[in-house]
This record gives C-alpha cells, structure tokens and sequence, in this order.
C-alpha cells in the first residue's frame, strides 16, 4: 500500500468513525472506540463504558434485522448452560428501522493469530479443537439442535487471561428440524462451508463438524485447502481425523461431535504416553549412568546397609496392604465408559465403521488390564458354570467370565471386528430396541439420564461383551451350553 493510500484510507476510516453515532439507548453509558466491520446492511463497533470495559455493537438493518434477533435468541438459551464459553448477552433492541445487538467484547487472540504464531504441530493445537468440539456439542445437545454454520478460526478467541477458548459468533446459526430438504440461502464463509450450506441439503451437526475439520486443518497447516493434507508431514491419527471430517458426503463424515471429540481425545492420550515414556527413558539412562560413577564408592555402605534393612525386616510386622499381600491391582472399570457411550452412539447412528473400531479398541483394553485378567475364570462354553451363579457375580467377575469365553472369543477375533461390523452392530441394536426384554443392563444404561446412568455402568459392559460374544456364536455357528 503506497502512502496516498494509506493517507485515503485514514481519512476514509475517520469520516467512517465521525459519521457514525451510538443508539440513543446506550449513548450516556458508553463510548465508540472503533469501527470494526462497515457494509450496507451491517456495522460492527467496539465500545468501552465508563470503567472502560469493552463490548461489541452490532447493528443491521433489511435482511440481517432477522439475524440479528435469532442471534440474540441463541444466547438467551444458550446462557441457561453456564459451561459453554460464549460472550455476555446484554441488550437487543429496535432504534428506528435498526436492530442493535450488544454483547461483551473477549480480549485475546483468534485460532487464526494463534497458528501463526504456533506454526508446528503441537499438543496444544489439539487441546484447543477438543475444547472447540465441546463447545459444538453443547449448541447440538439444545433441543432443538443449534447448528452454527460458520465455524472457523476467526470465530474462536483464546481469552487473554484465562487461556479460556470462546466461541464469538452466532451471525449464522439456524436451528435444525428434520424434514426440511434444504436450506432456504447461504450463510458462512466459502471456504469453511459445507458442500450441502450451497443448496444440495439442509444444514445439520455434520455440517459443523466439517467446518471443524476445515479448522483443524487450518490450525495445523495455516490453510483451508485440503490438498495440504497430501503435501504436509504431520501424525497419521490426526490426518485421519481430518480426513473423515471433512468428507465430500455427509455420511462420510463423524455422525456426532461427540465421535470426533473422542478421537482427539485417544491421540492426545496416545501421545502424552509416549512423552512420558521417552521422559522415563531418558531418566532412567540418566540415573544408569550416575549410578555406575558412584556405585563403587558406596558398595562396602550398602551392603551394610542390607544387612541391617533385612534384620529389621525380620523384626516387623507386615507394612504392605491385603491387597498388596494377594497381588491384586487396581481396576477401575470407568476408564472404559467413553468406549462403551461411543458403542452405544454409533449403534443408534447406525454407524458401523465406528462402531467396529471402538469395539476393538474396547476388548483390546480390556485384555491389557492385567487385573482382569489375573485370575483364571472357568470358561463356561467348555465349563458346567451353573447360570444362576453367574448372574450373582459382581460386575467385574462378570466381565471376566465373558473375557474368557470360547478360549478369549472377542480378543481371537480382533481383526475381524471390521469385517463383520454391520452383524454385530445389528445384534447390539436389537438390545437397544429391546422387545420383551426391558430390564437388560445395556438397554437401562442408554436409556437412563446422565446422573442415573452409572448405577448400570458394569452391568452394562458385562451386556455388550455378552451381546458380542453372541454375535461371533452365531457367525461361527457355534452351539451354547445354554
């Protein structure tokens, strides 16, 4: 830009600020600091009051009166959920043929300015889109669903003194009814939108878990064009995740938030792990070394040391707890509710790509889970184990009895999950949609409201391995015992 320019668009700049003037309403209180956005139909001003804090103005007119008033309708239901990080709604009124909105304004950094900063990959990238996916999922939950159309980095604030990730615009939001074939015009940005935002379909949660995947995309790579995904060099697990996010179909794409929000949430996991084993590594090779300079100085002390350690030893009584003195470990069985709740999405979204690979994952777990599988459990396919002592076992021994069916069925069968997804999605939506009966676990566990649910948590997990092991029975056309 030469200087006339700069010199023009100064003083178009200023003219633009003079001319502009705050709603009657809230001149005695507050104070135009900027112009923010300027077209026919809208203005966007930063204000501060008195005390100079800040908010945001947004007035329209014509077409955008509507939008304005749904938007300030969306944050009066949303401001019912005090975990949603979303600005302050404060007034929205009519001066004249205006529709004035005014909100807070949240000091901070756009998704955008962050990746340009944070331009490698790193484990804060991926925490800020599960907290952008939570967001999300809270405007889905409403009932009926918020769809908000136009996800991007510039609508996203890190606040500058909590760190806290803020959702700022609701300029497209519609609320999702099914039936509808359409949507009646565009609203978003071109290159976060959705194929269906052009007129093929309506708008629904896919919609914005495309714009997430478009994103994600740009916070990694600091572009929206997919074609980065072939040219770029980051981990496999999150391009694939982009991937399915940002598919043509919206079939092909997460069925949920909450689907995505876990697969982060699994990398994330995956590579904290793997930190924490190199960081382990390097002390450990780091204490080797110490040791072997030292060692020899100390040999004569320690083996003093020993002897009067074991003479003490002899002396005492038992320090260690009853269930260190039988070898038993922890085993918290919560670890693998998101599993299961994911099971149990995917199968009422009929989805069975999900379904198959949580399901492996899940058995998977639960076989590495060395409490689980400490003690030796009578198979009961190849056992006498009278039915009626089973279903008095606890949740856990439950579980362990089904672990060891058919010689460890569901860990046998570990890659062929995928293969016969669709069997066994369908048998475990036959238990979702029980007939006559009501009162199994799994069923009662799907059903129940978020602050009842667990008390049929164990018994729930027993259920689905039940139910898979059932599956295979009759893929493998083998006879029960019962």
């Amino acid at each position: 830009m030469n200087d006339t320019t700069s010199e023009q668009f100064k003083n178009d700049f200023q003219q633009l600020l003079e001319n502009s003037c705050i709603p009657a309403r809230l001149s005695a209180h507050y104070q135009l600091v900027s112009c923010l956005k300027h077209t026919s139909e809208t203005d966007v001003y930063l204000l501060k009051d008195n005390s100079n804090a800040r908010f945001i103005l947004k007035c329209g007119t014509g077409s955008h009166i509507a939008l304005l008033k749904q938007e300030a309708d969306i944050y009066t239901r949303l401001h019912q959920n005090s975990s949603i990080s979303i600005p302050q709604f404060f007034h929205c009124f009519m001066e004249g043929d205006i529709c004035c909105l005014l909100r807070e304004y949240i000091e901070g950094i756009t998704l955008s300015e962050y990746s340009e900063k944070q331009t490698a990959p790193s484990e804060g990238k991926i925490l800020l889109m599960i907290n952008a996916c939570k967001i999300i999922e809270t405007l889905h939950n409403q009932n009926p669903p918020i769809i908000h159309r136009d996800i991007k980095a510039d609508n996203f604030v890190i606040q500058k003194d909590s760190g806290t990730l803020y959702l700022i615009d609701f300029d497209s939001t519609h609320l999702y009814f099914p039936g509808k074939e359409r949507d009646t015009r565009f609203l978003g940005t071109l290159s976060h939108a959705a194929p269906e935002q052009f007129g093929f379909s309506q708008s629904d949660v896919r919609t914005d878990i495309y714009g997430l995947g478009i994103t994600f995309l740009y916070l990694l790579t600091g572009s929206t064009d997919k074609k980065t995904l072939q040219n770029e060099f980051y981990a496999p697990e999150l391009l694939k995740i982009i991937e399915k996010a940002v598919a043509f179909d919206p079939k092909s794409r997460y069925s949920s938030v909450f689907q995505m929000r876990k697969r982060l949430q699994a990398v994330q996991k995956k590579r904290t792990r793997q930190k924490t084993y190199y960081h382990s590594v390097f002390l450990m090779l780091f204490f080797i070394s110490l040791g072997f300079a030292v060692g020899f100085h100390l040999q004569d002390a320690q083996s003093s040391s020993e002897q009067a350690d074991e003479k003490a030893t002899d002396a005492q009584p038992h320090t260690q707890s009853l269930s260190e003195q039988a070898g038993a470990g922890e085993c918290n069985l919560s670890i693998y509710q998101d599993y299961l709740d994911t099971i149990i999405l995917a199968a009422y979204d009929n989805d069975d790509k999900t379904f198959a690979v949580t399901c492996r994952e899940l058995i998977t777990a639960l076989y590495n889970n060395k409490e689980l599988t400490r003690m030796e459990m009578p198979d009961c396919y190849y056992t006498d184990v009278p039915q009626e002592d089973f279903y008095e076992c606890s949740p856990i021994d439950r579980i362990c009895y089904r672990m060891a069916c058919r010689n460890r069925i569901l860990l046998k069968k570990s890659d062929e999950y995928e293969q016969y997804g669709k069997r066994l999605l369908s048998d475990v939506r036959n238990t979702l949609y029980p007939t006559f009966d009501m009162d199994n676990c799994l069923y009662q566990y799907a059903i129940q409201p978020a602050d009842t649910k667990n008390n049929y948590y164990g018994f729930a997990l027993s259920d689905l391995l039940e139910c898979l092991i059932g599956s295979w029975n009759n893929i493998d056309n083998v006879e029960t015992p019962y």
